[in-house]
């Protein structure tokens, strides 16, 4: 392999990370609203919809009071959920604090 191809090689692999990358950080996720929440107890499922990310505390704080979401332990930051979660609409979840 000459000193050309390996440069190429390595100038189009950093071009693939870059553009990997890049629509993360460019088309950042708005903040999560009660909009973007919804709950269904027919199907036991909470859907989170739109170009949004929402944390598990969010979840909890802006949907029904009726989606089965405790914070078991706050120490050690453990959830029980007690449903389904769809993404929808490119949502994101975060399960950080």
């Amino acid at each position: 392999m000459t000193e050309k191809s390996i440069l190429t090689s390595l100038a189009l692999i950093g071009a693939v990370i870059a553009l990997t990358a890049l629509p993360h950080k460019v088309l950042a996720a708005l903040p999560c609203g009660a909009a973007n929440i919804r709950w269904a107890q027919s199907s036991n499922r909470v859907y989170v919809t739109g170009d949004v990310e929402c944390t598990l505390t969010e979840i909890k704080q802006l949907g029904s009071n009726n989606i089965p979401l405790t914070l078991v332990d706050p120490v050690n930051r453990i959830w029980f959920l007690g449903a389904n979660i769809f993404l929808q609409e490119r949502s994101q979840a975060c399960f950080t604090w």
